[in-house]
């Protein structure tokens, strides 16, 4: 797993603490128009795209007219939410530690 990231998010070799535990799922809704950042809390995210991935900070948003969270990219709030196919969450940024598991052995994947 390529663990580099482009703004200095994650470096080779840095262990994070997950945000949940691997096997966990979130039900997440498909996107509609409005949304609003749901709390304080940012999430290190992988987001799977044309058989890329991205690396990026994320905060989980609550849609408007739906019950469910989606994720909208921490630095964009004007952009669209992840769809939850495109979505592993991968740790609380507030949870970066040097002791742990290492960051590949603890994703969540977000099903569809």
């Amino acid at each position: 797993m390529n663990t580099s990231m482009s703004e200095g998010y994650i470096m080779q070799g840095r262990e994070m603490l997950p945000a949940m535990l691997p096997g966990d799922t979130l039900d997440l809704e498909p996107y509609q128009e409005g949304s609003e950042i749901a709390n304080r809390e940012v999430f290190l995210c992988k987001i799977i795209k044309d058989e890329s991935e991205l690396f990026l900070r994320a905060r989980r948003a609550k849609c408007k007219g739906q019950p469910a969270l989606a994720f909208i990219p921490d630095n964009l709030h004007n952009e669209r939410p992840f769809l939850r196919h495109e979505v592993q969450l991968l740790a609380k940024v507030t949870g970066l530690h040097r002791k742990g598991a290492p960051i590949a052995d603890n994703y969540v994947t977000v099903y569809a």
